[in-house]
């Protein structure tokens, strides 16, 4: 991993370490020893050498590579009783220059087969530990220990170990040496020695520095006053507190808070691994921005960081078809239902023209969004006695544009109108109240009364055809729902009620819980079985199939991972099994809300890489669900306020300036496909419908290793193609059979070099605050780039067709009379 440091516990570990300085400079601390090490310099800590970094006061960039004693040990069985000495810093003749930057190489070649995993990689990589290996041994001091120093140092190890946990658990209370001294059975004097010449710094230090950064967290982390802090992580006095904080940061606790808290950034969960060969160690390092660096790393191999290695087998695929074959139908599940932010955001003029042109282009049957009651929509009110005020003339003005857009409401029933919560809990930028009903009863009214009202306005043909979901994600207690379980199972009770009692005919379903993260949908079966046992109707089901994870890294914070390839696939037939085996069986299943991640800030979202992403994961999950709703089709969503820039990584399909992104291409492909499916595979899917033959094709890159595992130091905002796995072109042999006479033969690509937005963006300078001339060039190139040819097809028609890493061509034959 290359990472940045801050400041390092003391640690051991098994592996063999090797640290390479790209930029800045660092205080190696190894086994007593202190190493000033600065650009460029390289040390290696061998297996079971306490050691620890500081800060020497600016930022740096280091490279560091694992290596596991299982491994090293295949080149030599006696690996683990060697203690190399390889220290720039330390060992500075002249001599040793060729040898170190050997190894650096050897790091650099490393690092790349890691990242890019090109075909073999993992004999180049231990190409490279064979020669470092070798390297050190014929160019280095070195020392082969005994057995019996090898017990000693073990025995020191276990007592170290032991001491650290008893640390780490007593920190924050009183604590002396002479607490571990007794533990141990040893005297003082021996043990602050022994401490002292392990670890490298005085047992009281130690203290001092795990108090110190509990502290640290302690301030970003929670709303503690500066006291409770010092009180919490041990300090003595509030007095010692700021002392010792002004010594090692420059500033005062809360002068720290200030400037630090809202810019943590989260770090890798997980390390990367092969056969256990080496790994990024992961604790303790912070991430960075780290451009610069693999530019300096790489120019040891002559190769730039954005470099697509063009080596291994072109992937190839033959596609050859009939068109007058029998085909097989399938529902276009993907245009059933999109989705946007809140209700009050479709009463902006700019956000209709946005609906207007995807409705006009692709045409989406149902739209989903929060906030129907929320305040900014003026629905409802109390007057001074209790009474009930509905106002319903803000949703007749969007709903009678939304159906004059032949699009209908897949109704949320949230937020909690403030004269109607029980609390002043809200979320989002714009709080939206989420805690229960003071009052289920007058909720249950609302109900009755809004859906009366749409069938008096509308007609009850008209009504009988939308959806009622029941709130958004009350699994995310203290966050959408300031609630229990059994709340929100009473809250579905008093709405499913309220509904039917107008007309058993309407659609209600829930309970509209969060993402899964591999695993069941949360609380759908709890819910199912709760509706069974109240004999509740449950038209349809709605969960959040978002196919990331939020694990917590080694300090406690969440950072946001990815699944696997086939993630949303997989969670569709687990949902479809669950339903199956319910009493409810024959319910619908939408799915009302799904994108490549649940952030709205996900700087992925602008990229080529959507349009593969939405193509394969509809046409793979066809026939599992009623529904998949993009969330959302558009960036004027205001969650967490304004994006900040043009391409902010928001959600949508159109960026607030109205640029179409890949995103909104995919579902433009899948628009246009027939209605009869005549083959498909990995990455094709062949159709025929209106007279015509289709033929989508596309090339899917997944995250790589590092990205999905959470490390999003290579993702910025002029850099976001780094985090995928490398692949080749695709090469695709079309023949279609069965094809008589002229054809119009429309193609239509779109990848990184054809009509990506966000890369024509960067192509022309990456205006921050583009004029509507910039604007209007933009949007000239977006969207796919198209050509029309006619074909005299004499029984068949062939074509050989290239599709780029993250591109999309489409094809379409029509024939001529």
């Amino acid at each position: 991993m290359i990472v940045s440091i801050n400041e390092f516990d003391p640690h051991w570990h098994d592996e063999l370490e090797i640290i390479y300085i790209l930029d800045g400079s660092i205080k190696l601390n190894v086994a007593g020893e202190v190493y000033a090490m600065n650009k460029e310099d390289i040390a290696v800590v061998n297996s079971k050498e306490v050691h620890f970094f500081q800060n020497e006061g600016r930022n740096n960039s280091l490279l560091v590579i694992q290596f596991s004693m299982d491994v090293l040990k295949g080149f030599d069985k006696n690996l683990e009783r060697v203690k190399f000495r390889c220290n720039s810093s330390f060992l500075t003749d002249n001599r040793y220059a060729p040898s170190y930057e050997i190894i650096k190489t050897c790091l650099a070649r490393i690092f790349w087969e890691i990242r890019n995993r090109n075909i073999a990689y993992l004999f180049q990589i231990h190409s490279q530990i064979n020669t470092i290996i070798t390297g050190l041994y014929r160019d280095f001091p070195y020392i082969i220990m005994g057995q019996e120093s090898i017990d000693i140092n073990n025995e020191d190890l276990k007592r170290m170990d032991r001491i650290f946990s008893y640390v780490e658990q007593h920190f924050m209370k009183p604590i002396s040496i002479r607490d571990i001294a007794n533990k141990e059975y040893l005297s003082v004097y021996y043990l602050s020695h022994l401490f002292k010449e392990r670890v490298g710094i005085s047992f009281g230090k130690y203290v001092t520095i795990k108090r110190f950064e509990s502290a640290k967290k302690q301030l970003l982390a929670t709303n503690k006053s500066i006291s409770e802090v010092a009180t919490d992580c041990g300090f003595k006095n509030v007095k010692s507190f700021y002392s010792i904080f002004k010594e090692r940061e420059k500033c005062t606790p809360l002068e720290y808070r200030d400037s630090k808290k809202g810019n943590k950034q989260g770090k890798n969960e997980d390390s990367i691994q092969d056969n256990n060969a080496y790994n990024f160690n992961k604790a303790g390092y912070l991430d960075i921005d780290n451009t610069s660096a693999l530019n300096s790393l790489y120019a040891r191999l002559g190769v730039p960081d954005n470099y697509y290695s063009k080596g291994g087998s072109l992937e190839m695929s033959i596609l050859k078809v009939n068109a007058n074959q029998n085909g097989e139908s399938f529902v276009p599940f993907w245009k059933k239902c999109v989705c946007a932010g809140r209700a009050g955001e479709g009463m902006r003029q700019d956000w209709r023209q946005q609906l207007n042109e995807l409705q006009s282009e692709i045409g989406f049957e149902y739209i989903r969004f929060h906030g129907i009651f929320h305040e900014d929509m003026m629905v409802y009110s109390e007057r001074e006695d209790g009474t009930p005020v509905y106002n319903w003339q803000y949703i007749d003005n969007l709903f009678d544009y939304l159906l004059g857009r032949n699009i209908r409401p897949l109704l949320e029933l949230g937020f909690m109108p403030y004269a109607l919560a029980s609390g002043k809990d809200t979320v989002f930028w714009w709080k939206g109240n989420v805690t229960p009903p003071r009052d289920y009863n007058k909720w249950g009214e609302l109900i009755c009364e809004l859906v009366r009202h749409c069938i008096n306005r509308y007609g009850i043909n008209e009504i009988l055809m939308w959806y009622f979901e029941v709130w958004n994600e009350p699994d995310q207690i203290r966050s959408f729902w300031y609630g229990t379980r059994e709340e929100y199972f009473k809250l579905y009770e008093y709405t499913v009620n309220a509904i039917k009692s107008v007309d058993s005919r309407l659609k209600v379903g829930g309970p509209a819980t969060a993402a899964s993260h591999g695993k069941k949908a949360p609380w759908l079966v709890e819910f199912l079985e709760f509706c069974e046992d109240k004999k509740l109707p449950v038209d349809f089901i709605s969960t959040h199939p978002y196919p990331s994870l939020w694990p917590l890294d080694d300090k406690g914070n969440c950072v946001m991972a990815y699944r696997e390839v086939d993630s949303t696939y997989n969670d569709l037939v687990e949902i479809r099994k669950t339903l199956e085996n319910s009493a409810y069986r024959n319910a619908e299943i939408h799915l009302t809300e799904w994108n490549s991640s649940p952030s709205p800030r996900d700087m992925v979202h602008d990229t080529a890489f959507m349009a593969p992403f939405i193509i394969k994961n509809n046409l793979q999950c066809i026939g599992l669900a009623d529904s998949l709703g993009f969330w959302a089709f558009t960036d004027i969503f205001e969650e967490g306020g304004a994006g900040e820039s043009i391409f902010h990584g928001g959600f949508g399909l159109i960026n607030v300036q109205g640029l179409k992104k890949p995103a909104y291409y995919g579902y433009w492909f899948l628009s246009k496909l027939g209605n009869e499916k005549l083959a498909s595979g990995e990455n094709y899917f062949i159709t025929r419908g209106s007279g015509k033959i289709q033929v989508l094709m596309w090339n899917y890159c997944h995250y790589n290793e590092k990205f999905s595992n959470g490390d999003r130091s290579e993702l910025t905002e002029h850099h976001r193609y780094n985090i995928f796995k490398e692949k080749s072109e695709i090469s695709f042999d079309l023949s279609i059979e069965g094809v008589e006479g002229k054809y119009r033969v429309i193609d239509y690509v779109l990848d990184r070099e054809h009509g990506s937005v966000f890369d024509e963006w960067l192509r022309n300078g990456a205006p921050a605050n583009p004029t509507g001339e910039e604007l209007a060039i933009l949007n000239k190139k977006s969207g796919p780039e198209g050509k029309i040819s006619v074909a005299d097809c004499n029984g068949s028609f062939s074509r050989a067709i290239t599709v780029k890493p993250h591109g999309v061509v489409f094809i379409e034959l029509q024939k001529m009379y």
